[in-house]
């Protein structure tokens, strides 16, 4: 169910009382209940006020249950994309969500149950499809490398560069940076003129700036870090015999993809891939995972292509990305830097100040 409540004019900024004074537990009963000011209660960047002494412990006990979903990032956009305004939020399923435009809260309200990010279900393959699938990517390792090469890869990390002009007309890049440390590390981060934000984080912790504020990650942030990054190929395949992995092999006409191959669905901190496999070379040459495209998640497919040998790791250089058959991108995206256990990139990994 989605109730709306429409705030007045206002916008939320750290420590400003967040959803223009009404009390969250209130707001996702359904009911809109103006907070007392001697009751406040501060979680991530929003400080909240209740009504009643109840409320103010419920919260407390579990601030991500009654506060702003995903640290207060707009619902349409997703996790991690920038703060929603707070005079644009919904109550859907009990849960309060901000936006940043009318347009982001309409396209929510229009879909909302695939518009929130969660985990996928758990795949459970039985002992025999296991075993199955373990050739399969057994045959992906050596296509990439080998299990010497892979397993021997303790950070990946690699960044695009998108070209644009300044408010000034000057040429300039927009640079982002992905990384992961096995086991169990993530960054994200964004460098452009003036300005920059970066998100890192570990299976239990996470710290972020958004090129305002630095502040933790809740676990539904994280989370999402987590998710968003492991469905990298090369990363599932030096994943892939971590006693958390869980993979089954899947019909190629089950999975619509547009192609042949072997086909084999692999699961890892929640994220459910399908992963293509070249009947000739084993390489992988697409993954399938449900992922944000335009609006709401649906099922995206990334061609893989241009292989590059790495130390010693065959890695897909070029991302062709599409949904519902229709490509997402005018031209093929292309990684314009690739680095495995590169001394330089420790940084990036290391546990920010403020936790």
């Amino acid at each position: 169910m989605i109730s709306t409540l429409l705030a007045t004019a206002f916008i939320i900024a750290a420590d400003a009382a967040a959803l223009n004074g009404n009390d969250p537990v209130e707001l996702c009963k359904g009911h809109s209940v103006a907070g007392k000011a001697d009751l406040t209660y501060k979680h991530g960047l929003y400080t909240y006020t209740f009504s009643n002494q109840k409320n103010l412990d419920l919260f407390k006990a579990d601030p991500e249950r009654w506060g702003v979903q995903i640290g207060g990032a707009c619902g349409s956009m997703g996790p991690l994309s920038g703060r929603g305004d707070g005079t644009r939020f919904t109550v859907y399923d009990g849960r309060i969500w901000l936006f940043a435009s009318l347009g982001c809260k309409a396209s929510f309200e229009r879909d909302p149950a695939n518009h929130v990010d969660k985990p996928d279900v758990d795949l459970k393959p039985t002992a025999e499809e296991a075993k199955a699938a373990k050739a399969i990517l057994d045959k992906a390792v050596e296509a990439h490398g080998g299990w010497q090469a892979i397993s021997g890869i303790k950070s990946f990390v690699w960044e695009t560069s998108s070209p644009y002009k300044t408010s000034d007309g000057k040429d300039a890049a927009h640079i982002r940076t992905y990384g992961m440390k096995h086991p169990g590390h993530f960054y994200s981060g964004s460098v452009w003129e003036g300005g920059g934000a970066w998100n890192w984080g570990t299976t239990s912790e996470g710290r972020a700036h958004d090129g305002r504020d630095t502040f933790n990650l809740g676990g539904q942030e994280l989370g999402y870090l987590q998710r968003d990054l492991i469905k990298q190929p090369i990363m599932l395949l030096r994943s892939s015999r971590d006693t958390t992995f869980r993979a089954k092999p899947v019909s190629i006409s089950s999975t619509g993809y547009n192609g042949t191959g072997d086909a084999v669905q692999v699961q890892m901190l929640g994220k459910t891939v399908t992963m293509i496999l070249d009947p000739k070379t084993h390489r992988i040459i697409a993954t399938i995972s449900r992922d944000r495209a335009s609006g709401p998640y649906t099922a995206v497919t990334r061609a893989w292509s241009n292989y590059q040998k790495i130390s010693g790791v065959e890695v897909p250089m070029t991302i062709t990305v599409s949904y519902k058959g229709m490509q997402t991108d005018p031209a093929p995206r292309s990684y314009s830097s690739v680095r495995i256990n590169d001394p330089l990139d420790e940084k990036l990994f290391v546990k920010p100040a403020g936790l």
